[in-house]
């Protein structure tokens, strides 16, 4: 496949607030797409969810793509997918204990 392109962009920034979502991202593509979750100094627990709806702002349950825990202080985790992909964005699902957490989301827009 010939590639369209490359995109990266913050979703959340130094958050720890349970339920906390990010702005919904539109793609409308196939995409091979990363999500980097940096946990802060401090931490100690945390839950992120990657997450897809057919419009940006769906008012309902969004469905799950992926998920991770958190696994250590100062640290990044990377979530890699691949897929054609409407509206995704980022959830904080269980509170961040004793810091915070950053995640970006990068992309490579394929044909």
């Amino acid at each position: 496949m010939e590639s369209k392109g490359t995109f990266q962009t913050q979703l959340l920034s130094a958050v720890a607030t349970d339920e906390t979502t990010s702005p919904a991202i539109e793609i409308n593509d196939s995409l091979d797409l990363s999500l980097f979750i940096e946990w802060s100094a401090g931490t100690s627990a945390g839950n992120i969810v990657f997450e897809e709806a057919y419009e940006p702002n769906y008012a309902g349950a969004w469905s799950q793509i992926s998920a991770t825990a958190w696994s250590a202080v100062s640290s990044t985790d990377v979530i890699h997918n691949i897929g054609r992909w409407r509206s995704v964005r980022a959830r904080v699902e269980t509170a961040v204990a004793g810091g915070t957490v950053t995640v970006y989301l990068a992309g490579a827009r394929r044909g």
